[in-house]
Protein backbone atom coordinates (compact mmCIF):
# COMPACT_ATOMS: atom_id res chain seq x y z
CA UNK A 1 0.00 0.00 0.00
CA UNK A 2 2.59 2.02 1.03
CA UNK A 3 5.83 3.75 -0.70
CA UNK A 4 8.84 2.92 0.80
CA UNK A 5 10.96 6.18 1.35
CA UNK A 6 14.81 5.46 1.44
CA UNK A 7 17.27 7.28 2.80
CA UNK A 8 19.39 9.00 0.38
CA UNK A 9 23.49 8.58 0.03
CA UNK A 10 25.84 11.20 1.07
CA UNK A 11 27.17 12.82 -1.63
CA UNK A 12 30.85 11.23 -2.11
CA UNK A 13 32.00 7.95 -0.97
CA UNK A 14 31.73 8.24 2.51
CA UNK A 15 28.52 6.31 3.77
CA UNK A 16 26.00 7.93 6.54
CA UNK A 17 26.85 5.39 9.48
CA UNK A 18 30.46 6.57 9.19
CA UNK A 19 29.88 10.07 9.46
CA UNK A 20 30.47 11.97 12.35
CA UNK A 21 27.08 12.39 14.39
CA UNK A 22 26.58 15.60 14.02
CA UNK A 23 26.99 15.24 10.27
CA UNK A 24 25.16 12.54 10.01
CA UNK A 25 22.02 13.85 12.09
CA UNK A 26 22.09 16.96 9.91
CA UNK A 27 21.78 14.74 6.82
CA UNK A 28 18.73 12.35 8.44
CA UNK A 29 17.28 15.96 9.76
CA UNK A 30 17.22 17.56 6.04
CA UNK A 31 15.88 14.31 4.39
CA UNK A 32 13.25 13.98 7.35
CA UNK A 33 12.29 17.18 7.02
CA UNK A 34 12.17 17.50 2.87
CA UNK A 35 9.89 14.24 3.01
CA UNK A 36 7.36 15.55 5.27
CA UNK A 37 6.62 18.33 3.55
CA UNK A 38 6.46 16.66 0.34
CA UNK A 39 3.91 14.02 1.76
CA UNK A 40 2.27 16.92 3.51
CA UNK A 41 2.00 18.36 -0.12
CA UNK A 42 0.86 15.58 -2.26
CA UNK A 43 -1.62 14.24 0.32
CA UNK A 44 -3.71 18.06 0.07
CA UNK A 45 -3.22 17.24 -3.65
CA UNK A 46 -4.31 13.87 -3.89
CA UNK A 47 -6.07 12.94 -0.86
CA UNK A 48 -6.98 9.03 -0.84
CA UNK A 49 -5.13 6.11 1.59
CA UNK A 50 -1.78 5.75 0.36
CA UNK A 51 -1.01 9.90 0.55
CA UNK A 52 -2.58 9.74 4.05
CA UNK A 53 -0.42 6.89 5.16
CA UNK A 54 2.36 8.22 3.48
CA UNK A 55 2.20 11.34 5.22
CA UNK A 56 1.77 9.62 8.49
CA UNK A 57 4.71 7.71 8.17
CA UNK A 58 6.56 10.64 7.55
CA UNK A 59 5.36 12.36 10.91
CA UNK A 60 6.14 9.32 12.60
CA UNK A 61 9.90 9.04 11.10
CA UNK A 62 10.65 12.88 12.13
CA UNK A 63 9.12 11.99 15.85
CA UNK A 64 11.22 9.01 16.16
CA UNK A 65 14.23 11.05 14.68
CA UNK A 66 13.57 13.30 17.25
CA UNK A 67 13.09 11.16 20.29
CA UNK A 68 15.51 8.94 19.29
CA UNK A 69 17.98 11.75 19.40
CA UNK A 70 16.67 14.03 21.83
CA UNK A 71 20.04 14.83 23.68
CA UNK A 72 21.91 15.78 20.68
CA UNK A 73 19.16 17.48 18.77
CA UNK A 74 18.00 21.45 19.77
CA UNK A 75 14.82 22.29 18.38
CA UNK A 76 11.55 24.59 19.55
CA UNK A 77 10.31 22.87 22.88
CA UNK A 78 6.73 22.68 21.40
CA UNK A 79 7.43 20.50 18.05
CA UNK A 80 7.25 16.70 19.17
CA UNK A 81 3.44 17.74 20.81
CA UNK A 82 2.64 19.82 17.74
CA UNK A 83 3.80 17.05 15.36
CA UNK A 84 2.16 14.32 17.82
CA UNK A 85 -0.95 16.30 17.96
CA UNK A 86 -0.97 16.56 13.78
CA UNK A 87 -1.01 13.22 13.24
CA UNK A 88 -3.55 12.08 16.41
CA UNK A 89 -5.96 14.57 13.64
CA UNK A 90 -5.59 11.79 11.26
CA UNK A 91 -6.66 8.90 13.22
CA UNK A 92 -9.98 8.93 12.07
CA UNK A 93 -9.73 8.72 8.53
CA UNK A 94 -6.59 5.72 9.40
CA UNK A 95 -9.36 3.78 11.60
CA UNK A 96 -11.88 4.29 8.95
CA UNK A 97 -9.35 2.84 6.81
CA UNK A 98 -8.99 -0.12 8.87
CA UNK A 99 -12.55 -0.83 9.54
CA UNK A 100 -13.25 -0.65 5.50
CA UNK A 101 -9.91 -2.88 5.00
CA UNK A 102 -11.15 -5.53 7.79
CA UNK A 103 -14.88 -5.99 6.95
CA UNK A 104 -13.76 -6.54 3.32
CA UNK A 105 -11.56 -8.97 4.18
CA UNK A 106 -13.77 -11.01 6.70
CA UNK A 107 -17.36 -9.80 5.81
CA UNK A 108 -18.07 -8.80 2.79
CA UNK A 109 -21.39 -9.26 2.80
CA UNK A 110 -21.69 -6.19 4.83
CA UNK A 111 -22.32 -3.88 2.14
CA UNK A 112 -24.36 -1.79 3.57
CA UNK A 113 -21.62 -0.85 6.43
CA UNK A 114 -19.18 -0.53 4.26
CA UNK A 115 -20.36 1.96 1.97
CA UNK A 116 -21.37 3.79 4.87
CA UNK A 117 -17.58 3.84 6.39
CA UNK A 118 -16.61 4.48 2.97
CA UNK A 119 -18.94 7.44 2.67
CA UNK A 120 -17.96 8.53 6.16
CA UNK A 121 -13.50 7.83 5.10
CA UNK A 122 -14.20 10.48 2.23
CA UNK A 123 -15.90 13.25 4.36
CA UNK A 124 -13.04 12.45 6.78
CA UNK A 125 -10.20 12.84 3.82
CA UNK A 126 -12.29 16.30 2.63
CA UNK A 127 -11.83 17.45 6.39
CA UNK A 128 -8.17 16.91 6.84
CA UNK A 129 -7.79 18.68 3.49
CA UNK A 130 -9.77 21.62 4.83
CA UNK A 131 -8.25 21.59 8.68
CA UNK A 132 -4.66 20.76 7.98
CA UNK A 133 -3.18 24.02 6.17
CA UNK A 134 -3.71 26.92 8.62
CA UNK A 135 -2.10 24.02 11.56
CA UNK A 136 0.67 23.46 8.76
CA UNK A 137 1.21 27.24 8.32
CA UNK A 138 2.11 27.91 11.66
CA UNK A 139 3.78 24.67 12.45
CA UNK A 140 6.38 24.01 9.07
CA UNK A 141 8.68 27.24 10.59
CA UNK A 142 9.12 25.68 13.79
CA UNK A 143 10.91 22.42 12.25
CA UNK A 144 14.29 24.05 12.32
CA UNK A 145 17.60 22.23 14.40
CA UNK A 146 20.42 22.90 15.82
CA UNK A 147 23.00 19.94 17.48
CA UNK A 148 23.76 19.98 20.74
CA UNK A 149 27.75 20.71 21.49
CA UNK A 150 27.97 16.93 23.11
CA UNK A 151 27.10 15.70 19.60
CA UNK A 152 30.48 16.31 18.73
CA UNK A 153 32.43 14.27 21.46
CA UNK A 154 29.53 11.66 22.07
CA UNK A 155 31.10 8.98 19.79
CA UNK A 156 33.25 8.71 16.98
CA UNK A 157 30.34 8.38 13.94
CA UNK A 158 26.83 8.27 13.54
CA UNK A 159 26.64 4.42 13.39
CA UNK A 160 28.32 4.08 16.61
CA UNK A 161 26.29 6.74 18.18
CA UNK A 162 22.55 5.03 17.04
CA UNK A 163 24.28 1.47 18.38
CA UNK A 164 24.75 3.02 21.91
CA UNK A 165 21.12 4.17 21.42
CA UNK A 166 19.89 1.05 20.38
CA UNK A 167 21.05 -0.50 23.38
CA UNK A 168 18.99 0.44 26.06
CA UNK A 169 15.72 -0.07 23.72
CA UNK A 170 16.72 -3.32 22.81
CA UNK A 171 16.75 -4.14 26.45
CA UNK A 172 13.19 -2.70 27.31
CA UNK A 173 12.06 -4.63 23.89
CA UNK A 174 13.24 -7.67 25.45
CA UNK A 175 11.97 -7.18 29.45
CA UNK A 176 8.26 -6.55 27.85
CA UNK A 177 8.31 -9.71 25.74
CA UNK A 178 9.52 -11.64 28.65
CA UNK A 179 6.39 -9.95 30.75
CA UNK A 180 4.03 -10.88 27.95
CA UNK A 181 5.62 -14.13 27.75
CA UNK A 182 4.13 -14.69 31.69
CA UNK A 183 1.21 -12.65 31.42
CA UNK A 184 -1.04 -11.66 28.58
CA UNK A 185 -1.47 -8.05 28.67
CA UNK A 186 -3.25 -6.29 25.71
CA UNK A 187 -1.84 -2.69 26.74
CA UNK A 188 1.88 -4.35 27.43
CA UNK A 189 1.12 -5.42 23.63
CA UNK A 190 0.47 -1.73 22.19
CA UNK A 191 3.52 -0.45 24.02
CA UNK A 192 5.74 -2.98 22.16
CA UNK A 193 4.37 -2.48 19.29
CA UNK A 194 5.16 1.50 19.74
CA UNK A 195 8.72 0.47 21.09
CA UNK A 196 9.59 -2.09 18.07
CA UNK A 197 8.11 1.02 15.70
CA UNK A 198 11.00 2.99 17.48
CA UNK A 199 13.60 0.84 17.33
CA UNK A 200 12.75 0.27 13.52
CA UNK A 201 12.39 3.65 12.70
CA UNK A 202 16.30 4.21 14.66
CA UNK A 203 18.12 1.73 12.39
CA UNK A 204 16.40 1.66 9.26
CA UNK A 205 18.27 5.01 7.87
CA UNK A 206 21.35 2.75 8.15
CA UNK A 207 20.43 -0.87 7.33
CA UNK A 208 21.14 -1.09 3.90
CA UNK A 209 24.84 -0.08 4.30
CA UNK A 210 25.60 -1.62 7.71
CA UNK A 211 24.34 -4.91 6.25
CA UNK A 212 21.45 -5.58 8.36
CA UNK A 213 18.52 -5.32 5.89
CA UNK A 214 17.07 -8.65 7.12
CA UNK A 215 16.74 -7.41 10.39
CA UNK A 216 14.16 -4.45 9.59
CA UNK A 217 12.17 -6.91 7.75
CA UNK A 218 11.87 -9.14 10.97
CA UNK A 219 11.10 -5.70 12.86
CA UNK A 220 8.49 -5.33 9.84
CA UNK A 221 7.11 -8.71 10.65
CA UNK A 222 7.18 -7.99 14.19
CA UNK A 223 5.19 -4.40 13.82
CA UNK A 224 2.89 -6.21 11.42
CA UNK A 225 1.55 -9.19 13.43
CA UNK A 226 0.74 -6.78 16.16
CA UNK A 227 -0.73 -4.49 13.57
CA UNK A 228 -2.99 -6.65 12.74
CA UNK A 229 -4.23 -7.54 15.90
CA UNK A 230 -4.42 -4.18 16.87
CA UNK A 231 -6.63 -3.46 13.75
CA UNK A 232 -9.11 -6.15 14.31
CA UNK A 233 -8.95 -5.39 18.00
CA UNK A 234 -9.88 -1.92 16.70
CA UNK A 235 -12.84 -3.17 14.60
CA UNK A 236 -14.26 -4.99 17.53
CA UNK A 237 -14.33 -2.57 19.87
CA UNK A 238 -16.25 0.18 16.66
CA UNK A 239 -18.62 -2.28 16.16
CA UNK A 240 -19.79 -3.53 20.11
CA UNK A 241 -19.56 0.70 20.93
CA UNK A 242 -20.70 2.80 18.41
CA UNK A 243 -22.21 0.82 15.59
CA UNK A 244 -25.20 -1.12 17.67
CA UNK A 245 -25.10 2.31 20.28
CA UNK A 246 -26.11 4.66 17.38
CA UNK A 247 -27.98 2.69 15.11
CA UNK A 248 -29.95 0.27 17.10
CA UNK A 249 -27.78 -2.60 15.35
CA UNK A 250 -28.13 -4.61 18.33
CA UNK A 251 -28.77 -8.45 16.85
CA UNK A 252 -26.71 -7.75 13.69
CA UNK A 253 -23.46 -6.06 15.25
CA UNK A 254 -23.45 -9.67 18.19
CA UNK A 255 -23.58 -11.75 14.52
CA UNK A 256 -20.87 -9.98 13.15
CA UNK A 257 -18.80 -9.81 16.51
CA UNK A 258 -19.46 -13.50 16.64
CA UNK A 259 -18.91 -14.36 12.90
CA UNK A 260 -15.16 -11.97 14.05
CA UNK A 261 -14.53 -14.54 16.36
CA UNK A 262 -12.35 -17.30 14.76
CA UNK A 263 -10.36 -14.45 13.49
CA UNK A 264 -9.61 -12.68 16.87
CA UNK A 265 -8.53 -16.25 18.13
CA UNK A 266 -6.30 -16.53 15.17
CA UNK A 267 -4.43 -13.15 15.56
CA UNK A 268 -4.30 -13.78 18.84
CA UNK A 269 -2.31 -16.77 18.52
CA UNK A 270 -0.22 -15.16 16.24
CA UNK A 271 1.14 -12.22 18.44
CA UNK A 272 1.21 -15.09 21.71
CA UNK A 273 4.09 -16.91 19.38
CA UNK A 274 6.43 -13.25 19.41
CA UNK A 275 6.09 -14.15 23.09
CA UNK A 276 7.29 -17.65 23.09
CA UNK A 277 11.35 -18.00 24.07
CA UNK A 278 12.10 -19.32 20.44
CA UNK A 279 10.92 -16.43 18.96
CA UNK A 280 11.49 -13.81 21.16
CA UNK A 281 15.01 -14.60 21.00
CA UNK A 282 15.24 -15.00 17.02
CA UNK A 283 14.02 -11.27 17.29
CA UNK A 284 16.42 -9.95 20.13
CA UNK A 285 19.45 -11.88 18.63
CA UNK A 286 18.67 -9.89 15.03
CA UNK A 287 18.80 -6.61 16.81
CA UNK A 288 21.77 -7.60 18.44
CA UNK A 289 23.57 -8.18 15.71
CA UNK A 290 22.36 -5.07 14.13
CA UNK A 291 23.94 -3.16 16.92
CA UNK A 292 26.95 -5.13 16.25
CA UNK A 293 27.03 -4.08 12.19
CA UNK A 294 26.77 -0.42 13.60
CA UNK A 295 29.29 -0.58 16.00
CA UNK A 296 32.00 -1.51 13.25
CA UNK A 297 31.54 1.81 11.34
Amino acid sequence: MATKAKTATPTGQQQLARLAPAEGLQHLLAQRRQQLFDHYTLFLQQGGEEALHDFRVSLRRLRSLLRNYQKFIECDEFLVGRLRELQRQTNLARDLEIFIAQLNRYCPEQAQLISALQQQLQGAYRQLQHELPPQWAALFPLIRFSLSPSTATTASSLGHLTAHLGKRQIKQLNKGLRSLQQHWDESLLHRLRIRGKRLRYLLEPLAEEAGYLQTVEVMKDFQDTLGDYRDLQLLLQYLSESRAEKEGLTVQTRELLKSLAPQWRQQTGQVKRYAKRDRQKGLIKSLRYALHQLDKH
